[in-house]
């Protein structure tokens, strides 16, 4: 839900979603047989986009092969959101955003997964769990930027020490 103030190119995670149709797989009754396929789907989903990414599968074939899929998993997410199950609500929940769940078969940019961001913020989050936060503003504002550094010169394959030192350096000459 934070992310519901953006638009534009904007994708729910299908690793998510997989795990949550795992967890929808593990009810009784209908809602059971829906989730089982709803993840066995979403599997295949990103199979295919794999392919996409080391080669295997033409652009073009990827998204001809994807159009039936779409269909079935909103089919069986609208059967899910009216099934009046328990877990109905999920399947709403997610049907309702159903136009951010294509983004990536239609823009070769955007990857069906958040792993990089989630991975690219993972240092965040060990040290907010591990700190339990900051105490001001100022402190506040101190973690956002120094991590942001750290995170960006990882990416960009710098020593965060050395960067430290000539920004250091810099401000003081």
């Amino acid at each position: 839900s934070g992310y519901n103030c953006f638009a534009g190119l904007r994708q729910l995670c299908w690793a998510h979603l997989k795990r949550d149709f795992k967890a929808l797989s593990e009810a009784k009754g209908t809602m059971g047989r829906i989730g089982n396929q709803l993840h066995t789907l979403a599997k295949h989903i990103l199979h295919l986009r794999k392919r996409v990414r080391d080669g295997t599968l033409q652009w073009g074939t990827f998204q001809r092969r994807m159009e039936p899929l779409i269909q079935r998993v909103e089919a069986l997410l609208e059967k899910g959101a009216d099934s009046g199950q328990p877990l109905a609500g999920q399947c709403r929940r997610i049907f309702n955003q159903r136009q951010y769940l294509w983004t990536f078969v239609y823009d070769v940019r955007v990857e069906p997964t958040n792993n990089l961001a989630e991975r690219i913020i993972r240092q965040a989050v060990l040290w907010r769990k591990g700190s339990f936060g900051t105490q001001s503003e100022r402190g506040a504002q101190y973690v956002e930027r120094i991590l942001t550094v750290c995170a960006t010169c990882r990416l960009q394959g710098r020593s965060v020490i050395e960067y430290l030192r000539d920004t250091c350096h810099c401000h003081l000459n």
